[in-house]
Parts: C-alpha cells; structure tokens; sequence
C-alpha cells in the first residue's frame, strides 16, 4: 500500500545539510524558508488487501465478460464472495462487491497509453490495479520478461502519479513453476538492469493451475523468451489438475521465491484459480474419478481450508499472521460448461450464464462464507489538502482552503458521517477548523466524499502547522476499522521581510 510519508522537520534531505536553530529558520533577505505540504493517510486502499475488516472479504470471484455479459446482469451478493474482477478497469457492477481492475498489455503498449491509464484511474481513487495478465502466456498478455518490465516500470509510476493511494500489482503468472519463476527472475532481473531497483509491487499476484508446460501441446505452454529452458516445464497430466496437493506445493514454491527476492513483507492474491477440465474427463490416472460436481466441490473447499489457515514463519506475510495467501479469486462466476464442439466454456461455475441462478456449487460456496460474512462500515480519509500549500506571513495568514477527500470501504452504506478538521497544537490542544456532517457515504468505495472548509485563522505562529481529518460515523452505527479514520498534513507559516543574518551551523550525515 501506498502512503504520503511524513518529513522530520528540520532534516532537508537525506545527503544534504541538517539546519539547526532555536525556533524559525530564515536565510538572510530570503524571506520565510517553505516546505511544501505534506500529507500523511495511514488509510487502507478499496481493494482486498490486509486488513481486512471480514473474513469473507478475502474471498473474490472472476466475472466472465464473454457471450455478451457483464457483471451487471448477476447478483453476485448471492455467493457472498468480498470481490471480484473481469480482466478490465470499466467495472459493470454498483453492487457492494470490491472491484480490482486490471489494465491489458495491448493497450499499454500503444503510443496512447497514458490516455487510457488517465481514463481508468478517473474517480478511481485507492483502487487495485494489476499491469497485465498472463505476461508469461502468448494468448494472453504474453511477452518476453525483459519487454514486461519497461511496460511495468512506466504503467506503475504513472498510476502512482496521478493516485498516490492507488495499490499496483503485476501480471498474474499461470502457476508458480521452476520455469515461471524462471520468467519472473528475468523480470527482476531486467528491471534491475534498466532502473536500478527491484520492481515495486504493492501486491504480487498469481493464478495457480495445474497444467501441462510444453509447446506445441495443451496446457500452460512455455513463457516467452524461456524457449530454450523449455525441458524444466512441469509435464503435469490430465488427471493432475485437480491435485490439491500440487496445488499447495505452488504457493509454498511462490512464497518461498518472494522471500528470497526481499518481498516478503508483500501481500499475496492469487487472483485465479479453479477446475477448468470438462465433468467427464479423468482426475485420477485409473479413471477412478472425473471432474464432476462432487470433486470440485471437494477441491474448491479444501482450497478454502488451506488458504485460511496456511501460514509459514519463514515466508509467510508477517502483517496477516504469517499466512501464505492474503485473497483469492474462483473461476469462475459465470462462465458457460465446456462444450465439446465450440471448445468453449468451463467447469466449476458458481452461477448459471444465462438465468444468473445460484447453482450447486456456488450454494456450497455461500453456505462456507456464511459463517464467515459480516456486514459493516469502514471509513477511511484518502487525503487531505491546503491551499495555499504554505503561509508566508503567519501574522495575516488569510484564508486557508482545506479539503477533505473520504470514501467508505465497506459493504453498509454510512449515513450522517461526521467530517472534522483540526489544527493540531501540541501542549496547547487542538483547535477545530471546521466540521460538516454527510448525510451519505455510498459502499465499497463508489462515492468520494469532497469536503471543503474556509479556514481564517487570526494568526499562526512560524514553523510547522498540523492539520488532522477525521470521519465518524453517525449514530448508531458502527467503524469496522478505525486506524484508517484519519489524515495529516503539515505546512510551514513564516514571517516576511526577514533582513537580519541568521547563522545556520551545518551538520553531514
């Protein structure tokens, strides 16, 4: 997650001079010395990422757009998953389910990429983004690692211009494999090289099937620009996509990677994962079993159990009890059944494609997260702002634009939603700016409350000025997490007409 981070006052840079004196700081003739605002959110993003506020929230579900449907035409409230995406940033859906967008590699290797990077993130303030899918697949986003880490490196630092609060992720491989994790050490690798730096990811993101690696053959193939290591692809069988046991081993191998290459103390969604094979096709080598309802009934919950309970002290994420996986999505919500003369379709779907009717699987999927789900509020301030960003003459300091930006992550719309300002004044208390009172919030993040105070105060004294946003929820209702309620930002008020020499004694780090 991203964050406005706080500067020491008095410390003007990491290798520079470090100014020293009793009280306000001025260069002679130089007028006041200023420092831009700052502001400091310790909010969480709209997105499922730790902390979350239910267990359910964890549980997400891919939407397929295919056959002309969106997630508009399903009530998604039926599995009672906490998210969802459908493999774009436009969304269909007002419902009380997260959303997490993810911007496709043909449109951010065009020449207008920045346009359609500006368009997503319009109004999209503390999203999750994913840069891509599938990189390590042709018929998907597929691309060599080394072309994936300039389309990263400049798709992240813009997302991160234009919304600081945004969390970004990369592009899901198909499982985490010797070979794909091959493809993502050169990734790494690459990034390093052209910038100097490992890749920043907020939230790594995998899919994990079990699927055979080999060219020319069915399955997951080899990921570009790995052709030549094409004899450490996994030869998994028909009948071992539905191994459980494999399944695990390819969170363990992606954690331990993580680890190793210092993003350990990086959240992890596996954002999808399910049974793809037709009902009649074999999951054991005797043909003892077949992919029908009965086994990916029995996969899809063991695959529950062991993403809520699977932890290791070593790899594990140290903010979510050391678990391996943070969220994960099932695929799919509602796509077709495999349909042998199209080719199309799969297995394992919750709802029925055409009618949106909850079907038996996804009736096991909501009777899991029944006990489970809760509904709440959770009211985070995603920024806070000054204008003019510094006073000059705190003496006659006039009028102070203050706007509060504040959205509700949860699932229960909040109503009468107090909004405060106060200047903060250390020994002396704190003074109240303003305040107004909203009278909705909408959920799941699908309204950004704006609220703007006129602030006159009769003077302020120089040096810094702390201002803290706070939102409350109205009576008789409740903030699931309050740690994100509140937001700083400091500026600095001086004097003018500074003419005398202060002498500034300078200290080297």
């Amino acid at each position: 997650m991203s964050e406005y981070r706080d500067r020491k006052w008095g410390d003007l840079g990491g290798l520079g001079l470090r100014l020293l004196c009793a009280g306000w700081v001025a260069l002679a003739a130089l007028g006041a010395l200023i420092v831009p605002a700052q502001a400091k959110v310790t909010g969480t993003t709209c997105a499922p990422m730790p902390p979350f506020a239910a267990p359910h929230e964890r549980f997400g579900v891919n939407v397929i757009r295919d056959y002309g449907k969106a997630a508009r035409d399903y009530d998604m409230l039926q599995t009672r998953t906490g998210w969802y995406l459908d493999y774009a940033t436009t969304g269909a859906t007002r419902q009380p389910v997260t959303y997490v967008r993810v911007l496709r590699i043909g449109d951010l290797a065009t020449s207008n990429w920045r346009s359609i990077v500006e368009d997503a993130l319009t109004g999209q303030r503390g999203a999750l983004w994913f840069i891509g899918n599938e990189t390590d697949r042709y018929s998907q986003d597929g691309m060599p690692a080394d072309e994936y880490a300039r389309i990263y490196h400049r798709t992240y630092t813009y997302i991160k211009e234009l919304d600081p609060t945004a969390a970004v992720g990369n592009a899901a491989i198909i499982q985490a494999t010797p070979i794909r994790l091959r493809y993502l050490d050169a990734f790494v690798r690459a990034y390093v090289d052209l910038y100097g730096n490992r890749p920043p990811v907020d939230y790594w993101n995998i899919h994990n099937f079990v699927l055979r690696e080999e060219l020319n053959s069915w399955g997951a193939s080899i990921p570009p620009g790995q052709e030549a290591y094409a004899g450490e692809g996994k030869l998994y069988e028909v009948w071992q996509h539905g191994d459980i046991e494999i399944f695990k081993s390819h969170i363990f191998a992606f954690r331990q990677w993580m680890a190793a290459n210092g993003y350990r103390n990086v959240p992890l969604t596996v954002s999808e994962y399910g049974i793809l094979m037709p009902p009649d096709y074999w999951a054991a080598a005797d043909g003892s079993r077949v992919y029908d309802y009965s086994f990916v009934r029995d996969f899809m919950l063991a695959s529950f159990d062991f993403f809520l309970t699977a932890t290791d002290p070593a790899t594990g994420y140290p903010q979510d009890g050391n678990r391996l996986v943070q969220s994960w999505a099932w695929f799919s919500l509602n796509d077709r059944i495999f349909d042998q003369a199209t080719q199309r379709g799969s297995n394992g779907n919750l709802l029925d494609h055409d009618t949106g009717a909850l079907m038996a699987l996804g009736q096991d999927l909501a009777n899991y997260l029944a006990p489970l789900y809760s509904d709440y509020r959770d009211l985070a301030v995603r920024q806070i702002t000054v204008t003019p960003p510094e006073v000059a003459d705190g003496q006659t300091p006039g009028t102070i634009e203050v706007e509060v930006w504040a959205q509700n992550r949860g699932n229960l719309a909040a109503s009468n939603t107090k909004v405060q300002v106060w200047w903060e004044r250390g020994s002396q208390g704190r003074v109240l700016v303003g305040e107004r009172t909203l009278k909705s919030i909408a959920a799941r993040c699908n309204q950004m409350a704006v609220v703007k105070f006129s602030w006159q105060p009769g003077s302020l004294p120089p040096g810094g000025v702390t201002l803290t946003a706070e939102v409350t929820v109205g009576a008789g209702e409740s903030d699931l997490l309050a740690d994100n309620n509140r937001a700083q930002i400091r500026f600095l008020a001086g004097p003018l007409n500074i003419v005398s020499t202060v002498y500034l004694p300078a200290l080297f780090q």
